[in-house]
């Protein structure tokens, strides 16, 4: 279905809804509907520091088009050089800030 269709069927059910506002809802629906079903997932390599234990989104690069990459969800962490990498366990309770030391 196209937009203007979806935009139209929109408007039949809240006629007071413009064609700008009925976009602006659609968007966000199509944003939420692939957050929730994690239909979107993308790979992001970057380099750590000994002894930081958080970063901030505008260090771990950029998306393709221009825009700071942002994270929803870490799936997995991996550890080590290209090709000899391992897949670090999950952390269990709380983190204590003398883990990272």
């Amino acid at each position: 279905m196209i937009a203007k269709k979806m935009i139209e069927l929109l408007q039949q059910h809240h006629p007071h809804i413009g064609e700008t506002e009925a976009l602006m809802i659609l968007n966000q629906a199509k944003d939420d509907f692939c957050q929730d079903t994690e239909m979107v997932k993308t790979q992001s390599t970057f380099t750590t520091s000994a002894n930081q234990l958080l970063y901030d989104n505008a260090e771990l690069g950029e998306d393709g088009d221009g825009t700071p990459s942002v994270i929803l969800k870490v799936l997995d962490v991996w550890i080590g050089d290209s090709g000899s990498e391992i897949k670090a366990t999950r952390l269990q309770g709380t983190l204590n800030i003398k883990d990272s030391v």
